[in-house]
């Protein structure tokens, strides 16, 4: 309770002297020094409230139904749910004609059902499943160690401003916060590239503009290849990448058969829409960017840098379970026939 009962009683006793809510206020003012004046709809409510009720705090509340009317409900919300699994707690109150609390009690408590987020995946067409299918069985035919040795590479955006996720974020207040969170209309954003296998991940790499076959190919020669060769059992690795139109430029593809020969997986064999075979996708890029804006970077460069402290900072172990999940992600894809699983 903002006001508690002593300040109640003194807003109603200036109010019966003054008879004059300004004067209230401001009488309010005089006596708490380094408090907030309540607006005139507090004052007023309280004087209302104080005249039918002859009380001065909150009223409780009654439940607005009974247990007899809860349980009547529980049938016909069940059999909306089943209907319409994706129908809101407001839409379904209003079949059952019950309040938000006991639709929302009814849901969880007598049916035992959990509200679960949608998930976007990326559509998958009929020769996608295939693909994903024989790449699954490919790879799982491999020696179980094979995982060891799989380098996953991908790139992302990283904009200068953290973004604001509106379904999770929230501000805790007594009072409508005025804070608004401002974003540029054209936020400075720089594009990372990573490396990452069970053992280590090979860094990042900043392009300074878009990427296209020729600044693709000129990084992985000049910057992938020599932090590679330097690995420890270089030749044992299989080299992943999606299918992005500077990744399939035939100078791209012919320069990766012939450093990993056999163990490049080529466009022709990766699955086509499946960030979710990617442990760049379904683990680095996340993590990264739950960390790099702490502290808020102030230009690119601090960016930048915070990305490659935190990149640095992966443990290994990290990394290994990661991997471990990519092997069960590919026995998942075979269980369900190419679809997406999660």
């Amino acid at each position: 309770m903002k006001y508690d009962i002593e300040k109640r009683r003194f807003l109603l006793k200036k109010y019966h002297e003054k008879k004059n809510i300004a004067m209230v206020q401001r009488a309010y003012r005089t006596k708490y020094v380094t408090g907030k004046a309540p607006s005139v709809h507090m004052i007023q409510n309280l004087i209302d409230k104080f005249d039918k009720l002859g009380i001065i705090e909150n009223a409780p509340r009654f439940r607005q139904e009974s247990d007899q009317k809860r349980k009547e409900a529980v049938n016909p919300i069940k059999k909306a749910i089943e209907e319409n699994p994706q129908l809101s707690i407001r839409k379904t109150m209003q079949v059952a004609q019950t309040s938000y609390t006991t639709t929302r009690k009814i849901l969880k408590e007598d049916l035992g059902l959990i509200p679960y987020k949608n998930r976007e995946r990326q559509r998958l067409l009929p020769l996608d499943k295939i693909k994903r299918v024989e790449f699954a069985r490919w790879f799982l035919s491999l020696p179980q160690y094979s995982c060891q040795y799989m380098i996953c590479t991908d790139e992302a955006w990283f904009t200068l401003t953290p973004s604001l996720n509106i379904q999770n974020n929230r501000v805790w207040s007594d009072e409508s916060p005025s804070a608004i969170h401002e974003k540029p209309l054209h936020d400075q954003k720089i594009m990372a590239f990573s490396a990452i296998s069970s053992k280590k991940i090979y860094g990042i790499w900043f392009f300074e503009s878009n990427v296209n076959g020729a600044n693709y190919l000129e990084m992985l020669q000049n910057w992938f290849w020599r932090k590679h060769v330097n690995t420890v059992d270089y030749k044992k690795f299989i080299f992943q990448q999606d299918g992005a139109r500077p990744h399939t430029t035939k100078a791209v593809q012919t320069w990766l058969h012939d450093k990993f020969g056999t163990k490049f997986i080529s466009k022709e064999k990766w699955p086509p829409r499946s960030p979710d075979l990617n442990p760049c996708d379904f683990f680095l890029w996340g993590y990264l960017k739950e960390r790099v804006y702490s502290p808020i970077p102030k230009n690119i460069e601090e960016l930048k840098a915070n990305i490659e402290r935190e990149a640095s900072k992966i443990p290994t172990k990290m990394l290994e379970n990661t991997f471990f999940s990519f092997r069960n992600r590919l026995e998942k894809i075979i269980l369900n026939n190419g679809e997406h699983f999660e």
